[in-house]
């Protein structure tokens, strides 16, 4: 059993990690509050400042700089949702940033018998599975046992393996 998480307890994590965070992302959609309004106008074919993401961004620049890794793998559907468009688009910025972001079709989700959770592997000791409601999201349970961290660690292992670079999404629209 693990130890319950906060949203902010959560992201404490963040700031405290050593060496690495791996993620994967299996939902279609993320209802985050800061993303609302910059989804929505770039939906009506506006620009995305991505002023709501500076502060992820200066994080991730400050821990690749100090030598922490950043990966993430996201799930992404054979016809890509706007959302999943627009999360394309987005995470150039993170990548300039230093996270290393890949997409798996969600066809081979099955095939590598990945969870249809969300969860994040931290410094390969520990694995934070992330809870949602409708996207949003309201906390995580830690567990540290070895058995639970080592079979993570090997589903984040071949869902890099198996993906692909963001740009690969099919219909990636840039905004200018």
């Amino acid at each position: 059993m693990g130890r319950q998480l906060s949203v902010a307890d959560f992201d404490a994590i963040y700031d405290t990690f050593e060496v690495s965070v791996w993620r994967w992302e299996s939902q279609p959609v993320y209802d985050e509050p800061d993303e609302r309004e910059p989804f929505e106008r770039w939906r009506a074919g506006g620009q995305d400042d991505l002023s709501w993401l500076q502060g992820w961004l200066d994080l991730v620049r400050s821990a690749t700089a100090a030598g922490r890794e950043f990966r993430r793998v996201r799930r992404v559907t054979d016809t890509p949702s706007d959302y999943q468009r627009w999360l394309a688009t987005a995470v150039r910025a993170n990548i300039e940033a230093g996270e290393e972001v890949r997409t798996l079709r969600e066809d081979q989700v099955p095939k590598l018998g990945l969870p249809s959770y969300d969860f994040l592997l931290v410094d390969n000791r520990s694995v934070a599975k992330m809870q949602f409601d409708d996207g949003r999201f309201l906390g995580a349970t830690l567990h540290e046992d070895t058995g639970t961290v080592d079979r993570h660690r090997a589903w984040l292992a071949a869902a890099w393996q198996h993906a692909s670079p963001i740009d690969a999404i099919r219909g990636v629209r840039e905004r200018r």
